[in-house]
């Protein structure tokens, strides 16, 4: 997160980085791109790792905001997963 930069970074090259964000928002004027990042441990009573990469615009396409949110243990956006226990 570190490389990308308030004010400085543009879209474009948040999508060059990353790819294009698979979840859009609008928030009180804002535009909210979120990456949701799951990984599903391969070892038994590993945890698995849920996570979002977060980045905030303005209706003109500057960097507001961009930072990581989650990181919690055993939960997942795959509702599958979820049931699932994973």
């Amino acid at each position: 997160m570190a490389q990308f930069q308030k004010g400085k970074t543009t879209q474009d090259q948040v999508v060059q980085a990353i790819g294009n964000p698979p979840k859009k928002a609008e928030v009180n004027g804002k535009e909210i791109w979120t990456y949701n990042y799951t990984k599903i441990a391969g070892l038994p009573l590993m945890p698995n790792v849920n996570e979002s990469a977060i980045f905030e615009w303005s209706k003109k396409g500057e960097l507001l905001n961009a930072y990581k949110s989650g990181g919690s243990q055993g939960e997942s956006d795959n509702p599958l997963l979820s049931a699932a226990g994973l």
